[in-house]
């Protein structure tokens, strides 16, 4: 697990158990439905430490991204097509290039001559790319076209 925070749970003990998340502490005693208790516990830590999210790597981000259209949210697109072209609209075309480099996305935009790379990760359902900055920071686009 990252460093969101890391769950420490035993749901097969009938004991005095505690549970420490980020900023909760639950004690659990004597549950006939521990069980219950302990699935529900960790659908909320997977949904709190953001689990809907997948990493993707080398080939799989190449796979996620060529040949696709991603909508961004402040409406712009990108075309992510074969041998390394992508455009970028947002009112005007803007052409550059991309590849995958050290499992991470990179591009170049010209007329920079430095190419930005950004650890990418997909939504479970495919429907989403997440570019994540150097920073952490992340933006989010819709996949349109496959």
């Amino acid at each position: 697990m990252d460093g969101a925070g890391a769950i420490a749970l035993d749901c097969k003990s009938r004991r005095d158990k505690t549970w420490k998340g980020n900023k909760a502490e639950i004690h659990v005693r004597h549950f006939r439905t521990a069980g219950a208790l302990c699935a529900s516990l960790v659908i909320m830590a997977g949904a709190t430490l953001g689990e809907d999210w997948h990493a993707l790597r080398g080939a799989d981000i190449a796979q996620a991204l060529e040949r696709h259209v991603l909508r961004y949210e402040d409406g712009s697109e990108q075309v992510f097509n074969y041998g390394g072209l992508t455009e970028y609209r947002i009112g005007w075309p803007n052409e550059g290039r991309w590849r995958v480099r050290a499992e991470q996305y990179c591009a170049l935009w010209p007329p920079s001559q430095t190419w930005a790379c950004y650890k990418v990760s997909a939504s479970v359902d495919g429907h989403q790319i997440q570019f994540i900055d150097g920073n952490g920071q992340a933006t989010v686009a819709e996949v349109l076209q496959e």
